[in-house]
């Protein structure tokens, strides 16, 4: 029953694509205020540049951990 949250509200999710082996989902949120912006995706980022890698790994609580960017990948 996948939620998100927004401003400590919660939100019904519906998924509309995910990938187990990225570990990336896109969400549908029927309800979600026009106020509120999807996050966009930086395409400026190199080889080297620092990251961080964000979620609920395996189902648990949430995670942030730095990161460093091996190499760009362009496709899925």
């Amino acid at each position: 029953s996948p939620q998100v949250e927004v401003g400590g509200k919660k939100y019904d999710a519906k998924v509309v694509v995910f990938d187990p082996e990225t570990d990336i989902a896109v969400l549908y949120v029927k309800d979600l205020s026009e106020s509120v912006k999807p996050l966009a995706f930086d395409l400026t980022g190199k080889a080297d540049d620092p990251a961080v890698v964000l979620g609920y790994p395996e189902n648990g609580p949430f995670d942030s951990e730095p990161a460093r960017i091996r190499s760009p990948r362009t496709s899925w």
